[in-house]
């Protein structure tokens, strides 16, 4: 019952956070990823390649714009080399730039609202998941997301709440 109340208090609690002036995470993402490009090898535009990155990806509109800034910016400065070498260099790379960018967000109001009630939540399944580190990891992700999350946590089981949100994790 308490876990409940948590939570639709939270769900409650969330408000519109970006402005329209804001692009958007995808836009951020494929920007800093198509800049690096044509630094790299010029052969292209940003503006082309941008949106064609923006299309062949929707995935990325999961991704925060508070966390898809610090991201756009480490992937536009990444290594040519990191972003053209194989799969495991790139992926080293990548892993990097999100761990740059999540310790460089700014934590939002609904971040916080969410990671208070999550780690609470986590808490009362014999977890031990620290605010700050949940902050720095949800803050990369949007509200849509942290909702599917908290609504996972609303399961009966921890297992079930646990096996929930490893789903909305599968295909990112």
């Amino acid at each position: 019952m308490r876990r409940a109340a948590v939570f639709w208090f939270a769900l409650a609690s969330w408000g519109c956070s970006g402005s329209d002036e804001t692009p958007d995470a995808s836009t951020l993402w494929c920007n800093g990823l198509c800049s690096a490009v044509h630094r790299c090898h010029g052969t292209e535009e940003v503006s082309s390649c941008s949106s064609r990155c923006e299309r062949e990806r929707p995935g990325l509109a999961d991704i925060s714009v508070e966390g898809a800034a610090p991201l756009g910016t480490c992937l536009e400065d990444m290594k040519c080399s990191d972003l053209f070498g194989d799969d495991e260099q790139w992926t080293l790379a990548y892993d990097a730039c999100w761990a740059q960018a999540k310790s460089a967000l700014e934590v939002t109001p609904s971040v916080r609202a969410f990671c208070e009630t999550f780690t609470l939540a986590e808490f009362d399944c014999r977890y031990w998941y620290a605010t700050d580190a949940c902050e720095r990891d949800f803050g990369m992700w949007t509200d849509r997301i942290r909702s599917g999350v908290a609504a996972c946590a609303m399961n009966q089981t921890c297992s079930e709440a646990e096996a929930c949100v490893a789903s909305i994790f599968e295909s990112r």
